[in-house]
């Protein structure tokens, strides 16, 4: 899902998604949360970065 996301999202929706992975992990406590929410931006960022030739 993140990869389909990342390879077709228009870039306006892949930076509001990166803004809203960000305060969720930085607004949330529960470790178990975070470590998540990192996990998937991580991933997100990957697959952006190899389908459209770098990093925003």
């Amino acid at each position: 899902m993140v990869a389909r996301y990342a390879e077709a999202g228009p870039a306006d929706e892949r930076a509001r998604l990166e803004e809203a992975l960000i305060t969720h992990a930085t607004t949330h406590f529960d470790l178990q949360a975070r470590a998540r929410m990192m996990r998937f931006y991580g991933t997100f960022k990957v697959v952006e970065m190899l389908c459209h030739g770098g990093l925003r």
